[in-house]
């Protein structure tokens, strides 16, 4: 087991090229924050015999953003949700939650090694069930001894068995939030009626037509991430990864990311969202659009679709992500949660404690206040 971190020397790494080491071998040549300004952290991966595992390791603190924080998403990220709920007992409970942050801040809980993370909000979890966790377990903790170990992006009704292993193996499991999964495997499965005419929909939107896959420009790779920025960071949150043109760049020449979208009759894109395809499972990446678009609720359902076909085609379970509950359980979606697993019982005895009460806290209130959402 070979644990490599990624810096602009590491063009390729003997025995590990290709999948998410083409992706971090990219934008390493060029920097992280090049490509995301708000993530602070260094890119390494996991090398076994069978499994290539993305990992980052955070640095001031993952900066302000999610991706590479533990405070950013457990407490910030549920922060922002909360005030947003429609639920005035929910939104209640955001300002104090919120005041948690500088405290577990200066605690030094954002000092991590996240392992699987793909840089974006909603990763791909293979089948690691033939992954010695143990040894993988002691290889992080003797490298990074005063670091706590997060593993995301484990789905409870996908990795039942992985996160039976980890726990095993002293992790503490806890939730991070609830997903929806389409899962088009079963033999007799069949796309819900409103998903039949979502795909008759695709060639009827005003002026603009579908597509999935490049070739790209610079200009393409622009307005990318101009998009991507109205619909997530500016719509949503600044705690969202602010994605530059590089990234997407990088993301159109690794083999694992598909772009789809809309054009413009001119060519010019209007619409994107990316989907990253696992061996075992397909995730959603990010999407970007103009909210302000008088199509935007047309433009968000075609990129939906786009995702949607793509998992069918492949026959694979598709990680749709948070929000929008309501569209997607009609297009033939189930309820899942996504759970975070946190080795800590190598840290200082104080830190310890401090991991121990913070993982305990959110065990006990995410999954029910999750529940609500």
């Amino acid at each position: 087991m070979i644990l490599t971190e990624f810096g602009p020397e590491t063009a390729s790494v003997s025995g590990c090229e290709g999948g998410q080491t083409d992706l971090f071998a990219s934008l390493a040549r060029e920097g992280l924050q090049a490509a995301v300004p708000n993530v602070s952290a260094v890119m390494g991966m996991v090398t076994t015999d069978a499994h290539r595992i993305p990992f980052l390791v955070s640095t001031d603190g993952g900066g302000p953003c999610y991706l590479a924080s533990f405070t950013r998403t457990y407490i910030d990220g549920a922060a922002d949700v909360l005030a947003k709920s429609s639920s005035p007992a929910l939104k209640f409970l955001a300002p104090g939650v919120l005041l948690a942050g500088p405290v577990t801040r200066a605690m030094a809980l954002d000092d991590l090694v996240i392992v699987n993370s793909n840089l974006f909000a909603t990763c791909v979890v293979e089948d690691w069930s033939d992954v010695d966790i143990a040894a993988m377990t002691e290889a992080f903790t003797g490298r990074y001894p005063t670091r706590a170990i997060w593993v995301r992006g484990a789905i409870d009704q996908l990795h039942g068995r992985l996160l039976e292993q980890l726990r095993a193996q002293g992790f503490m499991i806890v939730p991070s939030r609830p997903v929806e999964i389409l899962d088009p495997t079963p033999p007799q499965w069949k796309p819900s009626s409103n998903l039949r005419k979502d795909f008759k929909k695709l060639a009827r939107i005003a002026g603009l037509q579908a597509f999935v896959g490049g070739p790209f420009s610079a200009a393409d790779f622009q307005t990318m991430a101009r998009l991507c920025r109205l619909a997530t960071v500016e719509r949503h949150s600044p705690l969202m990864p602010q994605y530059s043109a590089a990234f997407f760049e990088a993301c159109a020449a690794w083999p694992d990311c598909r772009i789809i979208g809309l054009r413009e009759p001119s060519g010019k894109l209007h619409a994107f969202a990316n989907v990253v395809v696992g061996r075992a499972m397909v995730a959603c990446g990010t999407s970007g659009y103009d909210p302000a678009d008088e199509q935007a609720r047309k433009i968000y359902s075609a990129l939906a679709t786009l995702e949607m076909q793509q998992a069918i085609e492949l026959r694979r379970p598709f990680n749709f992500g948070f929000g929008a509950t309501q569209y997607k359980r009609l297009r033939g979606t189930e309820p899942a949660m996504e759970m975070g697993a946190f080795y800590v019982r190598h840290l200082p005895t104080l830190r310890r404690h401090a991991w121990q009460a913070a993982l305990g806290a959110i065990g006990a209130a995410a999954g029910p206040v999750a529940r609500r959402l």
